[in-house]
This record gives C-alpha cells, structure tokens and sequence, in this order.
C-alpha cells in the first residue's frame, strides 16, 4: 500500500484520486481480515474465567 501512496505522486492527476482509492480499499481489507482472525480473542469469555 505505501508503493502505491508513492506511485500516485508521480502518476498524472487523473489517476491519483484511483490509487488513493485503490489504497483505502487495500487498508480496509487488511484491517477486514484482521478482525476476522483475532475478533474471536475478543468475543470469547476469558479461558481462567475471570472478568475482563
């Protein structure tokens, strides 16, 4: 995603709003996919059955 942060300030104006798009895109499945594999560290009752 930071190659594609740079390569926008060297491509033509027309095209720096799509990779500045192409870059939240990118981030927002990073993060989707994040919180899919660790939500559940989250959601779960703790294992010694402690609050918090």
């Amino acid at each position: 995603m930071a190659l594609t942060r740079v390569l926008a300030d060297f491509l033509p104006q027309s095209w720096v709003s799509h990779m500045y798009a192409a870059v939240a895109f990118g981030a927002l499945l990073a993060l989707l996919g994040w919180s899919w594999r660790l939500a559940g560290l989250y959601l779960k009752p703790r294992a010694d059955g402690k609050p918090g």
